[in-house]
């Protein structure tokens, strides 16, 4: 594989930038996460994993080898932060792969010296990339000596003491892993890190720090304090970024003190926060903090707010509201949303449906197109001739759209096989 070869050229080189470009071509083969990206859609990771482990056996395992320690030890760091952020479906594999990378740092640690060890440590806490994902098994692996630890600490506060004042999404960022990091070793090590409450007390202001103690006091159920912290936080915009997680934490506290008030006023927010489209899971949640009759008061109000979405359809729908998405079907350039409505339209007005398909088949029949596009006309066809009525229609329509377009040679043949035609 050309992304090995590299590899083993960047460890005669010890060019360690040829080794991790190599590294994340691999990562970004699976749709690895980048800031202006979303995650690929990936069903199969087999082949992602066996290059991992190639990249394991082959190229990391023999460097060891070599003595080169140091390198070894970022290799393997830098492979470590590049699977961070991988789909939740390869964590079991992943946790494998970790501690196996983490037991080559830390048998490459021993054998070292203490200022590989000093050094190791030094540049993993100034490699601005490694707060981009949770550290404490790395550093609670493999630097547990009080040291080191305070060695961490010192570094965490003083980069937390820095981006106090900025506040662009990159510091957010770095902030929010550098306090769960800061968080998680307090917890680990209570006997040599600072206090909790002297780390809240010291960054009272930052948001993260504020999260966290907010999810500690909803965990032993102190929903008064929590609700304080909380609305104190919605009300700076500072800490829009927060505001899923915080009206999570707000549906639970109002769901349990039963304020069906406050929980519609927050359903109402998301619902109307989805510009481009309805959140329906959210309409329905919405839709049951009314009573039967308190719906029926509201709801026109509220779709009249909606209707522009793109999938208001879905809303007339549950709603059995059929006059607009009949009409909302007709004036639909694509026949999806008549074929996935049939039942319901056809329920309420046969005659409007036959006359629904009639229309959308002389629309598609109109222009010519692929073979796709005529087996589409086909199944229009063959889906209007199940009705009871309409079979007449379809033979009808087919002929004639066969005689006008006869010289559609495509179209003829896809008719014929669709027994639609002689």
């Amino acid at each position: 594989m050309d992304f090995l070869n590299a590899i083993h050229y960047g460890y005669t080189q010890e060019n360690i930038s040829i080794i991790t470009d190599s590294i994340d071509r691999l990562i970004n083969s699976v749709g690895y996460y980048h800031e202006w990206d979303r995650y690929n859609e990936i069903e199969d990771y087999s082949e992602f994993k066996s290059e991992c482990n190639n990249l394991i056996e082959r190229s990391i395992k023999p460097l060891q080898k070599q003595h080169n320690h140091g390198l070894t030890i970022k290799c393997t760091t830098y492979f470590i932060q590049a699977l961070n952020g991988l789909d939740d479906e390869v964590q079991e594999w992943l946790d494998d792969v970790y501690t196996e990378l983490l037991d080559i740092i830390e048998s490459e640690l021993n054998k070292g010296s203490q200022q590989l060890r000093k050094d190791t440590l030094d540049w993993v806490l100034h490699w601005r990339n490694m707060l981009y994902c949770d550290l404490s098994p790395l550093l609670t692996c493999c630097f547990k000596d009080t040291d080191s630890l305070l060695l961490i600490q010192e570094d965490l506060l003083k980069e937390l003491d820095e981006i106090k004042s900025k506040r662009s999404e990159e510091e957010e960022r770095i902030e929010a892993y550098a306090t769960k990091l800061m968080i998680n070793l307090i917890d680990s090590y209570p006997d040599v890190m600072m206090s909790y409450d002297d780390f809240v007390k010291r960054y009272d202001g930052c948001g993260n720090v504020k999260l966290d103690h907010i999810q500690r006091l909803m965990n032993q159920h102190q929903y008064d304090p929590a609700l304080q912290l909380i609305l104190s936080l919605k009300q700076k915009e500072l800490y829009g970024s927060f505001n899923d997680q915080l009206d999570d934490w707000l549906i639970e506290i109002y769901e349990y003190n039963h304020d069906l008030s406050h929980l519609r006023d927050i359903y109402y927010d998301r619902l109307m926060d989805f510009h481009w489209g309805i959140n329906m899971k959210c309409y329905h949640v919405y839709k049951d903090t009314f009573s039967e009759l308190e719906w029926f008061n509201h709801r026109d109000t509220i779709i009249e707010q909606l209707k522009d979405r793109s999938n208001i359809d879905e809303v007339y729908y549950k709603e059995n509201m059929v006059k607009p998405l009949m009409i909302m079907v007709k004036d639909s350039p694509s026949a999806s949303l008549l074929l996935k409505y049939t039942s319901l339209l056809d329920s309420f007005n046969h005659q409007a449906v036959l006359e629904l398909y009639q229309h959308h088949i002389e629309m598609k029949a109109a222009y010519a197109g692929g073979k796709d596009h005529y087996e589409e006309l086909a199944h229009l066809l063959d889906r209007l001739s199940e009705f009871k009525d309409g079979q007449t229609i379809a033979s009808q329509l087919a002929n004639n759209i066969a005689t006008i377009h006869k010289a559609r040679r495509n179209m003829i043949a896809v008719f014929k096989s669709h027994h639609l035609i002689n």
